[in-house]
């Protein structure tokens, strides 16, 4: 786990099955950005040991032996640089971000020079006996500092040669392996390592200066505070602690606070401003802040949830596709009293990773992409009652219009259906997209000419494709928070494109209005807008639970939906939903929908929620209000993996107000912690075509992923 160098973006290898690099946007709220799994492998597997940013550049190595960088537009890898002799375990930069070095197997210290697209060998330092497995660079650049088995060395850079060997001693005649060491200042070096021991040397006249035993196990890293006063420490056993900067010439360390957040081993920590960052075998990326004065502290954990869409439902058909990472599963909807039933469990082609995958609007259509491959299948329904999936066979048509530098094999696709007839493709480098037709006849698909979309927009990648629910209009979400709606034809031509106002921040979600030219798009600061394309005008904005500040941590939005007839939006975060509601008038009376129970005695923070002087619910444009935390029985939010609710009825009345071209003068919010009722939700959307009452839920149960992990780190309770 690696921050970049402006603090905004974070990259995370997740291993399992489907190991990943992932992106993290940290400007504000953190949101998953994308997700890489072009990696390089040994023996068929993959092997990321460290990260490294160089300015917006990702590196990464393994026991392959390689240094790789990452090309985060097209999110393959671009380039492999050969590290002299053996496995790489470590890498690190100078402050100056011109110099990279990496540690391997066999003892060597890497030295490359950081080009303007590329990385130079520039040479090893002298050889040591053994592996290497940590560095780190001094303030001033021209000093290293290394890690191996029952020694710490630093090293002079311009010279080649270990100025410094300073042995850290055995404990019981074993090993001692240092994981993790910093150099601070004054050419101070602090290292981690197997028995717990968090160590300071004077790296000038190489002595140990004291000692400070913080775990019962390993120590598998450690972070250095933006300021450089406070030294987070972590490993196999979990607890992170600090140790602060004290004395009045700063060269003494002691223990400080102990912060209890994960249950397994920690393997990363970072910080960014007054938090701290860890994550580890538990696969929680965990993001704290230390007490201060009259602020508790705080902790946030955001579980492995997978990067949206991965869900769609057709509502007509009442079917369901959940997109996992080597298959896909399609499930029917049960009626109020019944249980969901499975129709089919679908394996990827050569158990292959599935880059994209889509659901036609009748659920009678799937497809999805691996490799740069389409498979396009139709579900049919046999007499017995099973259904089955019939692939279809590709028509080849040879474009008219392909460029030299177009090979779709070699690009990672968005795959999406407009109609149960059509359906397009977008790379997600931003170059290209391309329409395929479907022939339900003779169940064959063939692909039309594809189309540059340099013309229309900045080629910079694509976080985000989403599709109108008539597929006239397709919205593109850029790398650099560019947003763009363009207008296809029949075709699917590129029409006309509009560009939308930026906001400060990047965006996380995006839907279309059911029938008016209307986009709904979500922040990662919790800010809301509805556009008009058509025009470019902002309808409305508000800020979704009110404003935040720097001394909370705040979850993002996941997903949004619209009810299909226009007057209710759904937000959803891990463990809450938000409920907003527009109307052309003022309501006659508050919101019933996701209150089950009706209380007894309003307080006086409901009673003065949302209303102004004459009692009406009217929101000013701009103004801000906190959501008002409501009960709910919790039997009716219990299931397995996926599950039904119904929302209260919703009043004749205020449905036929939506006909009104006043559409959002007035707004209603509503909130939900269902924490208690699901732990992770994965998605939400309305199912019912009428009024919305139905609402669809997918919960990720945290059993599901602690069956996986191994045993925990065996700590004494109560003295057993």
């Amino acid at each position: 786990m690696r921050l970049n160098d402006e603090r905004t973006k974070l990259a995370l290898f997740r291993g399992g099955d489907t190991p990943a690099i992932e992106i993290w946007d940290m400007s504000h709220t953190p949101f998953l950005e994308k997700v890489l799994y072009d990696l390089e492998s040994i023996n068929d597997k993959v092997s990321v040991e460290s990260l490294v940013w160089i300015h917006d550049r990702l590196f990464s190595c393994g026991l392959h032996g390689f240094v790789v960088e990452h090309d985060l537009v097209t999110r393959k890898m671009k380039r492999q640089y050969m590290a002299t002799s053996g496995p790489v375990w470590n890498m690190s930069v100078n402050p100056d971000r011109t110099l990279l070095g990496a540690v391997t197997e066999d003892g060597f210290v890497n030295i490359f020079q950081v080009l303007e697209d590329e990385l130079q060998f520039v040479k090893v330092l002298d050889r040591q006996e053994g592996r290497i497995l940590c560095l780190s660079w001094s303030p001033c650049g021209q000093y290293i500092a290394t890690g191996s088995v029952d020694n710490v060395r630093v090293w002079d850079v311009e010279r080649g040669h270990a100025i410094q060997r300073l042995s850290t001693g055995r404990s019981k005649k074993n090993e001692t392996i240092v994981w993790s060491v910093l150099i601070i200042d004054d050419l101070t070096v602090a290292s981690g390592d197997s028995r717990g021991i968090v160590t300071f040397w004077d790296g000038r006249l190489g002595v140990l200066k004291f000692k400070i035993f913080t775990h019962r196990a390993d120590i598998l890293c450690m972070a250095l505070s933006p300021d450089r006063n406070c030294i987070y420490v972590s490993g196999v056993d979990p607890n992170v602690i600090s140790l602060a900067r004290v004395g009045k010439t700063g060269d003494k360390w002691v223990k400080s606070h102990q912060r209890n957040m994960h249950t397994n081993d920690v393997l990363c920590l970072e910080t960014i401003n007054n938090r701290l960052i860890s994550a580890g075998v538990d696969c929680d990326l965990t993001i704290s802040i230390p007490p201060q004065r009259n602020i508790p502290k705080m902790v946030r954990k955001y579980p492995p949830l997978p990067k949206s869409p991965r869900i769609f439902v057709s509502r007509s058909s009442k079917r369901v596709l959940v997109q996992e990472q080597r298959g896909i599963g399609i499930w029917e909807l049960p009626e109020e009293t019944k249980e969901l039933v499975k129709l089919i469990e679908f394996k990827s082609r050569n158990n292959q990773v599935i880059d994209s995958a889509c659901f036609s609007p009748a659920g009678k259509l799937f497809a999805y992409t691996t490799c740069g491959k389409m498979y396009f299948f139709r579900l049919v329904k046999c007499a017995d009652g099973r259904v089955i999936p019939v692939k279809l066979k590709r028509v080849n048509v040879e474009s008219t219009t392909r460029e030299s530098n177009f090979d779709p094999e070699n690009m990672l696709w968005s795959l999406h259906f407009r109609n149960e007839t059509k359906a397009l493709r977008i790379s997600l480098d931003g170059s290209y997209i391309q329409s395929i037709e479907i022939d339900e006849h003779t169940d064959t698909f063939k692909l039309k000419p594809e189309v540059s979309l340099e013309d229309y927009m900045d080629p910079l990648g694509i976080n985000q494709v989403i599709v109108s629910i008539d597929g006239s209009h397709i919205a593109i979400i850029t790398s650099k928070g560019g947003i763009y709606v363009l207008r296809l034809t029949e075709e699917s031509n590129v029409n006309s494109c509009v560009r939308l106002p930026k906001h400060n921040f990047p965006v996380t979600t995006v839907e279309f209005h059911p029938f008016f030219p209307y986009v709904l798009i979500t922040y990662s600061d919790h800010n809301v807008r509805v556009f008009n394309f058509e025009t470019s005008e902002v309808l409305f904005h508000e800020e979704i639970g009110g404003s935040t500040n720097k001394t909370t941590i705040e979850t993002t939005i996941m997903g949004t939906s619209w009810s299909l007839d226009g007057s209710k939006v759904i937000f959803q975060e891990v463990n809450k939903l938000h409920l907003m509601e527009f109307s052309s008038s003022p309501p006659n009376g508050p919101l019933t929908d996701f209150q089950d129970e009706p209380s007894a005695k309003k307080t006086k923070r409901e009673s003065l929620y949302n209303k102004d002087k004459k009692g009406h619910g009217k929101f000013n444009r701009g103004s801000s209000a906190s959501p008002i935390p409501l009960t709910s029985r919790p039997e009716e939010w219990i299931s397995s993996k996926l599950f039904l609710t119904t929302l209260n009825s919703q009043s004749e009345k205020q449905r036929s107000i939506l006909k009104d071209r006043n559409y959002g003068k007035f707004v209603n919010w509503k909130s939900l912690d269902c924490e208690k009722r699901c732990k992770y939700a994965a998605y939400a959307t309305f199912l019912d075509e009428k009024d919305g009452r139905d609402l669809f839920l997918v919960e990720v149960k945290p059993s599901s992923l602690l069956s996986k992990l191994p045993p925990a780190f065996a700590r004494k309770r109560f003295g057993f």
